[in-house]
């Protein structure tokens, strides 16, 4: 009562005051009005600007006004092509020289591609014309290419010195980048052994030689010409073909390379790879665009003990231990300069080793200076180099990273269930995968010639994990791999000797049967050596 009365109600807002029709139609009118004002304003930024940067997916650099009404439209030249009926010059980037195939097959055919002309018509009565921008600073990206997949060895996969696993992967890695739409490139030596450089600087350790492996698993092999011509182990030239494969498909979005006992593993072999490689360094924090090398972290053993106990008697305290058999490299410009940073490691100064290995011409080669790279600091390659698995799960109890977090593991020996299965225990292991491999391959190559999906089975094996990493059976589409050539590659095998007992045990390599597997085997590596296998130069 002190303050008076209380104030009248305030009348009710028009908009409450209006009926549930008359606010609809409100609501609607405005939002035309907003979109109207909207486009008004964009169309006056576009044509006051005389340039813009082209979107990502835009095809082209350079484009054109179309002639006016009164001028003739030019004819098209073989050098312009039109994209969305805009004449565009088709000088978006440059293409690289090709790289042919044995059977003159252009493997960069993607990069090449250009798009179907389409009339650009042009008429005085349009109520709205085409805003036509021209940049000539900057260059859209090109179409992105096929991931790829390197092999290395000095020795070709369908000769018989070959050993048998190197020959099972080498199929079974071609037909899988078939059937997943990528790339595979298996780089191999010249036969002839290069000449020993004349070049006094050159350090110790780049004579050369003769290398020979594993007794009669190997044959000799010749060197590998590393920089400035130092002849290197053969084993360097695997980073060779990296640095190769990058040049030669500027495109690609990333390279895998695997050692000839390394292989995508059976339950995988429908797998996106480029997925699972964003999903996998998205998750880890670290993208290939950040850090473009992904090296292999090795499983616990002896390697890494040496590693751990050289490095900490040197004063280095190593902190990671790899296994170069499995490489991921992004191929950017700071991808490729890793690599070749890699490379030119192989001049190193054997004393500055805290390993005391001379990697030059002794095991382990370019793995030691991965190792390296990874661990000293003063090489400055931190920011450029990353490992997987994480080091935390790494030290677990059980390495079984699969079950702690799915994706984490590049590559290992098959029980740890890594996507990639690298059999590089020792020689039993690989001629026991080796044979496992060859019945997947054959099984692949049967279900092709019988024109079905192959369901293939396979029992846990003594070098499988426990309980078993992947399903008992596994369905295989058709789509990509399975052509009337590769359908008539198994002439000669019956599904007896396809499900013989020796199929997925220790191989006997005398038995009529296993005779009868391999000549079919290296049947289909001849077939598609020459669709596969470039010499490096």
């Amino acid at each position: 009562t002190l303050l008076g009365p209380p104030p009248p109600n305030p009348p009710p807002h028009i908009y409450m005051s209006v009926s549930p029709n008359a606010k609809l139609l409100i609501v609607v009118v405005v939002t035309i009005l907003g979109v109207f004002i909207t486009n008004h304003f964009q169309k006056r930024k576009y044509s006051n600007s005389r340039a813009r940067r082209p979107r990502f997916d835009e095809q082209s650099e350079h484009t054109t006004p179309p002639a006016s009404p009164s001028s003739p439209s030019p004819s098209p030249s073989p050098s312009t092509t039109h994209v969305n009926r805009v004449p565009v010059v088709n000088e978006s980037y440059t293409v690289p020289p090709s790289v042919v195939h044995g059977d003159n097959e252009t493997v960069n055919e993607l990069d090449n591609e250009t798009s179907t002309a389409l009339p650009s018509p042009s008429t005085g009565n349009e109520t709205e014309k085409e805003e036509i921008m021209t940049d000539t600073s900057t260059p859209p990206p090109p179409p992105q290419g096929k991931p790829i997949i390197v092999n290395y060895m000095s020795l070709l996969p369908d000769n018989p010195d070959t050993p048998p696993y190197a020959t099972s992967a080498f199929v079974y890695t071609a037909l899988f980048a078939a059937a997943n739409n990528l790339r595979f490139v298996y780089y191999t030596s010249p036969a002839e052994e290069p000449k020993v450089s004349t070049d006094k600087t050159l350090p110790v350790g780049c004579e050369g030689g003769s290398w020979c492996r594993h007794g009669k698993a190997f044959k000799c092999t010749s060197s590998c010409v590393g920089p400035n011509g130092c002849l290197l182990h053969p084993v360097w030239c695997k980073v060779k073909s990296m640095k190769t494969a990058m040049a030669s498909y500027p495109n690609a979005p990333f390279l895998l390379s695997l050692d000839t006992d390394a292989i995508v593993r059976f339950e995988d072999f429908n797998i996106d790879l480029a997925k699972w490689v964003g999903t996998t360094l998205e998750r880890k924090g670290y993208p290939l665009e950040q850090r473009p090398l992904v090296a292999n972290l090795e499983q616990p053993g002896w390697w890494c003990h040496h590693v751990m106990k050289k490095s900490n008697e040197s004063g280095q305290k190593y902190r990671h231990c790899v296994n170069t058999g499995v490489v991921l490299v992004g191929n950017s410009e700071k991808g490729r300069n890793v690599v070749d940073f890699w490379w030119n490691t192989s001049l190193g100064d054997y004393a500055k080793n805290p390993l005391k290995f001379k990697f030059r011409t002794d095991w382990p080669w370019e793995q030691d200076r991965m190792m390296a790279m990874l661990n000293e600091e003063r090489l400055g390659q931190f920011n450029s180099v990353q490992v997987l698995p994480d080091k935390d799960l790494y030290h677990q109890p059980n390495w079984f990273i699969a079950e702690k977090q799915p994706g984490a593991c590049l590559g290992a020996v098959p029980r740890w269930r890594c996507l990639i299965n690298h059999f590089c225990a020792d020689l039993g292991m690989k001629l026991y995968w080796g044979n496992r491999i060859m019945s997947f391959v054959l099984a692949l190559l049967q279900g092709c010639a019988a024109n079905t999906a192959p369901e293939i089975k396979f029992p846990v094996g003594k070098y499988d994990a426990v309980p078993p990493a992947y399903p008992m059976s596994l369905t295989i589409p058709l789509d990509g791999w399975c052509t009337p050539e590769v359908a008539n590659l198994t002439r000669g095998i019956t599904p007896e000797d396809l499900n013989s007992p020796q199929s997925n045990s220790d191989p006997d390599a005398k038995s009529d049967v296993y005779k009868k597997r391999y000549a079919v085997l290296l049947k289909a590596a001849a077939y598609l050596k020459s669709r596969h296998v470039v010499e490096l130069q």
